[in-house]
């Protein structure tokens, strides 16, 4: 497989490596995949839930403001 990325995102990997935050880009990648795929599961999850919630009446309606942040204060538990 044959992975084109940007400089930038290239040059963050090296610099990951070089800091010993990365053993190879293969490691880089291999990383990123499996944090995107536990988000994705997360959204998934939240997307069940939310519309089991709606399904039993009980669905919250938020401002967007709230919205915001609860999606800030879980992305700040992924730290």
């Amino acid at each position: 497989m044959t992975i084109a990325l940007s400089p930038e995102k290239k040059a963050f990997i090296e610099r990951e490596i070089a800091a010993g935050g990365f053993k190879s880009e293969a490691d880089a990648i291999e990383r990123a995949l499996t944090l995107y795929e536990r988000h994705l599961r997360r959204i998934r999850e939240a997307i069940a839930e939310a519309e089991r919630e709606i399904a039993e009446g009980r669905g919250v309606t938020l401002s967007a403001d709230q919205h915001i942040a609860q999606i800030r204060a879980n992305a700040a538990k992924d730290r």
